[in-house]
């Protein structure tokens, strides 16, 4: 029994999901995006290197070669967790202004997730000390630029302490 042929484009035996443009069938691999002119000129600009993102404050830290490898990584970790913790506050802010106190609805639970991500951050604010507020704006976002040696002192404890 003979296989019936399939209309459209023949499929490749060993081909890669990713390889769907023309390059990609003709090479095996697809080219990379690396955004339009502008995009690039401005993550260029901002942190030196066309990779990181101009958007992020620790990338443009990095990027000046203000922070190292390991603190950089630290604080994108603080940065994910302070991302978790983002609907927990957002929660709270609703609960107070539909109610009108502070008291939560019944049955209002933070996730797991969220109360895990609070006590890290609890844990990490402990460990970095004064800087704390100046390492978790930064890390959420803002841009302190000229205080970037507390900054990266205070990151340098944090990767020091989960590097053990």
């Amino acid at each position: 029994m003979s296989k019936k042929r399939r209309r459209g484009r023949p499929s490749k035996t060993n081909a890669k999901r990713n390889t769907t443009t023309r390059e990609g069938r003709r090479t095996g691999r697809d080219p990379s995006d690396a955004g339009t002119a502008e995009l690039r000129w401005r993550r260029t600009v901002a942190t030196g290197s066309e990779d990181l993102s101009h958007e992020d404050p620790l990338a443009e830290l990095y990027g000046r070669s203000l922070l190292t490898t390991a603190q950089y990584n630290a604080g994108r970790d603080i940065a994910e967790l302070l991302a978790v913790m983002l609907p927990l506050h957002v929660g709270n802010v609703w609960q107070r202004l539909l109610t009108g106190t502070g008291a939560s609805f019944t049955g209002y639970q933070p996730s797991p997730a969220a109360e895990r991500a609070r006590f890290l951050l609890d844990r990490i604010a402990s460990i970095i000390g004064d800087q704390a507020v100046l390492v978790f704006a930064v890390c959420s976002g803002s841009r302190y630029f000229q205080q970037h040696e507390a900054i990266a002192e205070g990151l340098d404890r944090v990767s020091r302490r989960w590097s053990k």
